[in-house]
C-alpha cells in the first residue's frame, strides 16, 4: 500500500518500532515537502495545498479546467490536500497524545500514498 519511496523512507520504521501517529506525521510531512517543491511556494500546511491546487489559478493542475467537472475536481483535489494537512498531519504535530493503532495508520499512509502520486502527475502552471 506504501509505494512511494519518499513516503517510505519516512514512515516505515516508525510503522514497523509501533509509532504508528508519529508514521503518519512524517508520511504526511513527506506530501507537504512534494507539493512545495513542486510548487517552489514557501507556504506550509493547509495554506499550502489551497494555494497549490486553487481552482482559480492552480500552480498544480490535476485536469485541463475547461468543463465544470474539471474545476470541481480541482476544488476536491485541494480540499482534499488541505483536509490531510489540517485533520491529519497537523492534529499528530500538535497533540502529542495522539496515538493511531495499526490499521488506522496503515490507511492514513496508503492515503499519504495516493496524494503522493496526485502530486507528482500534476501539471506545473506557469
Amino acid at each position: 500500500m506504501v509505494t512511494h519511496g519518499l513516503l517510505a523512507a519516512a514512515s516505515r520504521q516508525l510503522f514497523v518500532d509501533g509509532h504508528y501517529a508519529r508514521a503518519v506525521e512524517q508520511g504526511f510531512k513527506a506530501v507537504n515537502s512534494v507539493v512545495k517543491e513542486r510548487t517552489g511556494f514557501a507556504d506550509e500546511g493547509r495554506p499550502l495545498m489551497e494555494r497549490a491546487f486553487s481552482a482559480k489559478s492552480p500552480k498544480l493542475a490535476v485536469n485541463d479546467l475547461r468543463t465544470r467537472t474539471d474545476t470541481d475536481e480541482q476544488t476536491g483535489t485541494m480540499m482534499l490536500f488541505a483536509g490531510a494537512m489540517a485533520g491529519v498531519r497537523n492534529v499528530r504535530t500538535h497533540d502529542l497524545s495522539r496515538q493511531d493503532d495499526a490499521e488506522v495508520a496503515l490507511e492514513l499512509l496508503a492515503f499519504a500514498n495516493y496524494l503522493l502520486r496526485v502530486a507528482e502527475e500534476a501539471t506545473i502552471s506557469e
